[in-house]
């Protein structure tokens, strides 16, 4: 899913399910809108880690404003919002309730 070696120095802060197409007679997934994606040299000569993105498959970190620069910790926050599509697709059913904490966030 785009998730190799070569692929690793990307950080693309916006991963969800309307971003992930499926190609049902490969079976492959592929990983598309790179639109808010930056190159990890890139996040780490910023000072702060920009909060960008759906909200709905943010890191609770990100929404906390607090996230340290380490390789580790940036591509974590892909690995959340992937985890979070994942449970979508298993369970077929929203990760948050529609009248849940998430949509009171503005």
């Amino acid at each position: 899913m785009g998730r190799n070696s070569t692929h690793m120095t990307i950080v693309h802060r916006d991963i969800k399910s309307s971003n992930i197409l499926i190609d049902k007679n490969e079976l492959n997934l592929y990983l598309t809108d790179f639109g808010v994606a930056l190159t990890l040299p890139q996040i780490l000569t910023e000072k702060d880690f920009v909060q960008i993105g759906t909200i709905r498959y943010m890191a609770p970190e990100l929404l906390e404003g607090v996230i340290s620069h380490t390789r580790e910790a940036l591509c974590s926050v892909d690995m959340y919002a992937l985890a979070l599509v994942m449970w979508e697709i298993i369970t077929q059913c929203d990760v948050y309730p529609t009248t849940g904490k998430i949509h009171n966030i503005r």
